[in-house]
């Protein structure tokens, strides 16, 4: 539950980030069409961080952070439920507090 919270957080300020940043910047940046809300998790942090509005804490995310959408919905069809350690979650809420960090503009 931890894990879930801390990437939807995380997918949330990422998102709003990136539509302050504006259309024009992020065609510029080779972006892919569509509405962000419709790119993948993985894609909003990769233009997020080559945009420069976060740094590379992303890249400690686990694997299981990085597509927590998808195994989301695969729980959500299947009734299964997916293997998250506790280190997982606790490494997650570690980045989401980095990110927090290089979004907050007093900084």
């Amino acid at each position: 539950m931890a894990l879930r919270t801390s990437c939807g957080i995380l997918e949330a300020i990422v998102t709003d980030a990136l539509e302050h940043k504006g259309v024009s910047s992020l065609a510029a940046s080779d972006a892919p069409a569509g509405k962000i809300a419709d790119w993948s998790f993985e894609t909003r942090l990769g233009l997020a961080e080559k945009l420069g509005l976060i740094r590379g804490g992303c890249a400690r995310l686990p694997a299981v952070a990085r597509k927590y959408r998808d195994i989301m919905d695969a729980e959500h069809e299947s009734g299964s439920t997916a293997t998250i350690t506790e280190r997982d979650a606790r490494t997650t809420g570690q980045v989401l507090k980095v990110v927090m960090r290089d979004l907050d503009p007093g900084r």
